[in-house]
């Protein structure tokens, strides 16, 4: 299924969000990076108002927010309650870090959560089971799309 997919994540952490948004685009998804038309040249705190509305243009364009868990941030946690608010489905993505499993505004809003480490599997499995929360391990990023696909 075609999907657009705006991903949501600290710009900062630039190849991880690479290496997942160019996976999900040889599966044949349009992804929005929001790195691709950020300035480089100027700090997070300073970008423009410019920068704001481009970002929400996005999200109202896209079929499912896919936030990167292992490096999130104020305003990537307001991009994730933009999701929820609006009805459309948010996704996660964790390789490296569970301190989200400490945030129960971000992990109630989530629609599913995927990974690739065994261990932070069984700790998805520990903390979600008996929610609707659906999680999964993946072999490889490779299956993130389909995974996407069949949570949506």
């Amino acid at each position: 299924m075609y999907l657009k997919v705006y991903m949501i994540s600290n710009i900062t952490n630039r190849n991880a969000n690479l290496e997942i948004a160019n996976g999900l685009r040889q599966a044949g998804m349009s992804v929005c990076l929001p790195q691709d038309f950020c300035p480089l040249e100027i700090s997070h705190e300073k970008y423009g108002i410019q920068v704001y509305k481009h970002c929400v243009q996005e999200m109202t364009e896209s079929d499912v927010g896919l936030v990167n868990l292992d490096s999130f941030r104020e305003d990537c946690s307001w991009e994730c309650g933009w999701y929820v608010g609006t009805r459309k489905p948010l996704i996660g993505i964790c390789r490296a870090s569970t301190v989200f499993l400490n945030d129960f505004m971000i992990k109630g809003g989530l629609l599913a959560i995927a990974t690739t480490e065994q261990s932070i599997h069984e700790q998805l499995a520990s903390e979600l089971s008996g929610t609707q929360i659906k999680y999964a391990k993946l072999d490889s990023l490779a299956e993130l799309a389909e995974f996407i696909n069949n949570a949506v």
